[in-house]
């Protein structure tokens, strides 16, 4: 067989457009010990403080999320203000001591007591991928001596756990006010931990506070009718959306926003979306409802159940549940007339559900009230192939590439489309990005499976991130 030859379709751009993007968001070092420490976990250098404190118009952010001290709301007004309304900081006088211990999450005490526990850690888009919880084990040791530390030109990785936090003494540490009390049986937790400009990518769910005890964190948040722009599942890597979406939204598009100081809690509305990025070494803790509380929410959950794939369906029985997701879609549509997250989910179900064209007719909606839903598209593209508009589905799939080109998503499902299309060669590069980005096994299957189509032999890379090293 002959050696590969390196033609990059549509990809010296993309190339080129990622690395300038990841040089331009990650260029500040990591591993300094001049950088001072509070509970022993780095407070942000000026260059992250500088990048992560602007507001769209370039000046330092202004915050428009309400922020009360705790003496001065009570269950009542918490209740009849802010539940399932809008978000509120709640400050308190004694910082995190005023409903924790911080001592007991400092980097000497967990590290001591836990550093040998395994952890999910992740990047921002496959956390929300993953359901909201990491995808690669690291012990607490590792991650915070070796991936927290690297000088890396990647989104850092972060600590998104649901498990460690319950195998710790850190439950008996809590005692928030009486309007965030914990209740094992209705609630579930979730253990942070991430250098600055880690963090997650927009989602929403149940209802839910985030109380940091050391660091700081930056906020980004819509309510249940807007869906944030770009748009999610998958969505692109939070400080990605930061740097190139975030400044280009018009007035009508910005965030409820706001920069939570250490020590205080953040209430989240349930069926609220929000991002978060990291400012400085971060560690918090968040408390989540195991249920929903209200309709609507019930319902996106209902769509989700709907929508996944049962081992032993048959392709009726498969059919036969997303008609039964477009119909709960349908009734979210109506409630949320103007979500385009709605109008793609409906989209898909009706694709999937046999009834492509009208697929078709609803995702590009969602598309042409979103010009950077990058994940729409490939999901109009995937329909548009379906029913043969090749021309149609390729200028959305190189589209959706160019908006997100560091969503693996994109050359993956555009990789399929080229090897559907006998164009190997083509493929083999666009299935490349897609490995360089997530360098996973099932993506390197892909590459070799164009490359013995193409009558070439191709060799992966020698280096991968320290996060993958470490979790070997």
């Amino acid at each position: 067989m002959r050696p590969l030859m390196t033609i990059f379709v549509p990809s010296l751009f993309v190339l080129f457009a990622a690395y300038v993007l990841r040089s331009e968001i990650n260029a500040s070092p990591r591993a300094r010990p001049d950088v001072p420490t509070v509970g022993g976990w780095r407070v942000a250098l000026p260059v992250d403080v500088e990048l992560l404190e602007r507001g769209i118009d370039g000046a330092k952010l202004k915050c428009n999320i309400d922020r009360v001290r705790v003496e001065d709301i009570t269950a009542e007004d918490f209740e009849s203000k802010y539940r399932f309304k809008k978000p509120v900081i709640i400050q308190f006088p004694n910082g995190a001591a005023g409903w924790t211990e911080p001592e007991k999450w400092s980097r000497d005490w967990l590290t001591q007591s836990y550093g040998e526990w395994k952890m999910l850690t992740g990047k921002s888009n496959d956390i929300v991928k993953q359901g909201g919880r990491g995808e690669v084990h690291s012990s607490l040791t590792d991650f915070v001596d070796y991936v927290m530390a690297e000088d890396t030109n990647d989104e850092p990785a972060y600590i998104f756990d649901r498990e460690f936090y319950n195998h710790t003494q850190l439950p008996q540490t809590l005692h928030p006010p009486t309007y965030f009390t914990v209740n094992d049986t209705l609630d579930e937790n979730i253990f942070f931990l991430g250098s600055a400009k880690s963090g997650v990518s927009f989602h929403k769910h149940t209802d839910a506070w985030n109380g940091v005890v050391y660091g700081r964190k930056r906020w980004f948040i819509y309510p249940t009718n807007t869906t944030p722009p770009a748009g999610i599942w998958p969505p692109l890597g939070a400080l990605e959306w930061y740097t190139r979406v975030y400044p280009t939204l018009g007035e009508s598009q910005r965030p409820l926003e706001c920069i939570q100081e250490a020590g205080e809690i953040l209430y989240i509305p349930e069926s609220f979306y929000h991002s978060v990025i990291n400012v400085g070494d971060t560690v918090a803790i968040g408390i989540q409802k195991r249920k929903s509380l209200q309709e609507l929410e019930r319902l996106f959950y209902e769509a989700s159940d709907l929508e996944r794939v049962q081992p032993n369906d048959t392709a009726n029985a498969t059919k036969q549940r997303w008609a039964e997701a477009a119909v709960v879609y349908e009734k979210l549509q109506e409630l949320l007339p103007t979500s385009s997250e709605v109008k793609m989910r409906l989209g898909l179900a009706y694709h999937h559900g046999g009834d492509t064209n009208k697929g078709i007719e609803i995702c590009t909606k969602a598309v042409e009230m979103d010009p950077w839903f990058a994940i729409a598209m490939v999901n109009l593209a995937n329909m548009h192939t379906a029913v043969g508009n090749t021309v149609q589905a390729e200028a959305l799939y190189v589209r959706a590439i160019s908006i997100a080109p560091l969503l693996w998503d994109c050359y993956y499902t555009y990789g399929d489309f080229l090897m559907f299309n006998s164009r190997y060669t083509e493929a083999i590069n666009v299935f490349y990005h897609g490995y360089l980005l997530k360098p996973q096994q099932f993506l390197w299957q892909r590459v070799t499976w164009a490359a013995q189509h193409a009558g070439v032999t191709v060799q992966p890379p020698k280096s991968r991130s320290r996060v993958r090293r470490v979790a070997a």
